[in-house]
């Protein structure tokens, strides 16, 4: 699974000192007591800080080089935060580090990730913690936006995003076919446009705030609840359905109980019904996810079996379902 890839970005070791000056953002007296790395997450550089004195625990994240997603994330605190359970930002800023790397300092929330709890428990979400995930959900794309893309940092939609039908000849470039092969490739191009009416039918309705990476490594839980939604960088304007493919991703942490307590939540939530098709526009959304990542120019051989085994997989449901 997605917690076995390697890192996208290699992780920035920091000094004491480093942090302490990031600390002065919140208050020029905060000094760290113990510092510890933290392996959630492949893209950015995330610590666990104990504060000297009082014993209060942060987190400090280190975005990737010239990321200044912190500005995005803080509007959609502002918001979002009556609406959806999410980490406090207590300061964030550029750095401006001979890396430029931007920093955020936020409070640390105490529980575990959805899916350290389903391995944990050896089983789904119960009933109650998969309603309340739908319905959290439901709040997010409860933001409409008058056309799908990109948002800059006052969530404008500043760049459009292509038909999804483009999507899959787009992201199927020459280093994603060859690591998938000619003849899986050609089934891929097949089931997408034998798609096509879905696709465009997604396409043609009103364009939600989606989370953008609504795994359950970006949900954590305490006590039977969702206690924050974290990870939102890749936030935009977009298809509700990419956002419950992501979560359905790994199909077989999730059992047919937990999946209708999820759609009865979200459909509470929204107040209005999730399409007959929801499942299948989920994985075909989530598809072209999978197929964007097998196709960086990087090599890394665990991201790429699980890659590959994700697509396959998702093609052969796909192709059951979709194309009868």
């Amino acid at each position: 699974m997605d917690e076995h890839w390697e890192r996208t970005y290699p992780f920035r070791a920091l000094t004491e000192a480093e942090v302490n000056e990031r600390l002065e953002a919140i208050d020029r007296s905060l000094r760290v007591d113990e510092l510890v790395p933290m392996a959630e997450g492949k893209r950015n550089t995330n610590y666990r800080v104990r504060l000297r004195g009082s014993g209060s625990v942060l987190l400090l994240r280190l975005f990737v080089p010239g990321d200044d997603g912190w500005r995005k994330e803080a509007a959609l605190r502002k918001l979002l935060e009556d609406r959806v359970p999410m980490q406090r930002m207590l300061a964030a800023g550029d750095r401006g580090d001979k890396d430029d790397r931007a920093y955020g300092i936020y409070e640390f929330v105490e529980g575990q990730t959805l899916l350290e709890r389903i391995v944990r428990d050896g089983q789904a979400p119960v009933p109650a913690l998969a309603r309340e995930l739908g319905r959290t959900l439901a709040a997010i794309h409860s933001v409409r936006f008058e056309r799908h893309g990109f948002l800059d940092e006052r969530l404008n939609v500043s760049e459009p995003i292509s038909p999804l039908r483009e999507w899959y000849p787009m992201f199927l470039n020459d280093r994603a076919r060859k690591r998938l092969g000619d003849e899986r490739s050609e089934r891929i191009l097949k089931l997408a446009e034998s798609c096509r009416p879905l696709l465009d039918g997604m396409d043609r309705r009103t364009a939600r705030l989606v989370h953008g990476d609504f795994r359950p490594t970006n949900l954590i839980v305490r006590d039977g609840r969702v206690a924050a939604v974290i990870d939102w960088e890749f936030a935009m304007a977009s298809h509700p359905a990419g956002d419950w493919g992501q979560l359905f991703r790994y199909a077989h942490l999730f059992d047919a109980e937990s999946k209708k307590a999820f759609a009865a939540g979200y459909e509470e939530g929204s107040g209005e019904r999730l399409p007959p098709s929801w499942e299948v526009e989920g994985a075909l959304r989530d598809l072209a996810n999978l197929l964007q990542m097998l196709g960086d120019e990087e090599s890394k051989p665990n991201k790429e079996a699980d890659l590959i085994r994700l697509i396959s997989a998702s093609v052969r449901r796909l192709e059951q379902e979709a194309m009868g």
